[in-house]
């Protein structure tokens, strides 16, 4: 995975990674709010895959950060995980996203909850940061009403990839994450460690802010890539984990497939009833959403909601030929 790897530090319990491509100015700031933690006995490991290198931004911190810096090659956002894993000094791994920032006692929390609780995964909030533009300030607030787990497996399904911790040795335990999804790496790796019987921890003080896509276009590119993950992770692990996005798309797929007979016997294209679909349910969100004092939202709520949506399940169908595949080989006995 690397071609390159400086290392300055020792050996700690706790060591932070971060996955970058080409961000130098998000990656910045995510090394100086570490920087700036008032827990400091930790070190920092960045694998840097993008076209143009970051080593420059993070020469800056060479006094303030003991880093471990990885030039590597742009495979996947798990490859990169996974070659932090391997040069990582800790005992105790903590993931953040390059355009994230974490308030002063981030480390701090995760020290205490690794310290004073026997589990092995640990995870976060996510809470969107407050976007230039009103397609952004849309998008965050759809982000911005996800609720606390309730249940073990709901745990399991809320780790964020972008705020969350592992016990090393469970990690390589697992086998580290799966380089074939595009997203929701935590996530599969947190159900994985869950059916292994390892304990996991939802921590919704342990919160970190993260940058919000403040274009349609993004935000489709997001949700296609969310899409294709999400019905990967129901081939690995079944229906019984369900979560508010999963019942959502089975009832998008209910809706298709009642549509085709309904269209064949009115002679209506199924074609023009799922995007009537789409535009009533992105219409119903954003009245929702008005309700709740953004009313002059309203354009950029019903885009929003529309793109995310018809973008999810876009890639849904997308990822289904590969998860039937992942489906069919996964399964003891299935020829």
């Amino acid at each position: 995975m690397s071609d390159t790897t400086i290392k300055i530090g020792v050996l700690l319990q706790l060591s932070v990674t971060i996955q970058t491509r080409d961000r130098p100015q998000a990656l910045s700031a995510c090394l100086s709010s570490l920087a700036a933690q008032s827990m400091k006995d930790f070190e920092v490991v960045i694998c840097d895959d993008g076209r143009q290198t970051s080593l420059p931004i993070v020469e800056e911190f060479y006094t303030k950060l003991k880093t471990t810096y990885i030039r590597g090659q742009p495979v996947s956002l798990s490859a990169a995980r996974n070659a932090c894993i391997k040069e990582a000094k800790g005992d105790y791994l903590a993931f953040i996203d390059d355009d994230a920032i974490a308030p002063v006692d981030w480390t701090g929390k995760i020290t205490q909850n690794f310290t004073g609780k026997k589990i092995f995964a640990l995870g976060g909030m996510a809470y969107p940061a407050i976007a230039a533009n009103k397609i952004g300030q849309a998008a965050s607030f759809l982000s911005s009403g996800e609720d606390a787990p309730k249940t073990d497996s709901q745990t399991a399904f809320c780790i964020r990839s972008c705020n969350m911790a592992f016990k090393k040795t469970a990690l390589l335990r697992a086998g580290m994450f799966d380089e074939k999804l595009e997203n929701t790496e935590g996530t599969d790796m947190a159900l994985r460690l869950y059916r292994m019987g390892f304990s996991i921890f939802f921590d919704p003080q342990l919160s970190i802010t993260r940058s919000q896509r403040s274009t349609l276009g993004g935000i489709a590119r997001q949700f296609y890539r969310n899409g294709k993950s999400r019905v990967a992770l129901l081939s690995k692990f079944g229906l019984e984990e369900k979560t508010k996005t999963d019942v959502a798309v089975m009832l998008a797929m209910a809706a298709f497939a009642l549509s085709i007979p309904f269209s064949l016997f009115f002679f209506a294209p199924v074609i023009f009833l799922v995007p009537l679909l789409l535009v009533s349910r992105a219409f119903l969100s954003a009245i929702i959403l008005l309700a709740k004092g953004k009313s002059n939202l309203f354009i950029q709520l019903f885009g929003a909601c529309l793109v995310q949506d018809s973008s999810f399940l876009a890639g849904f169908f997308a990822g289904l030929p590969a998860a039937f595949s992942m489906w069919r080989a996964g399964i003891p006995g299935n020829p």
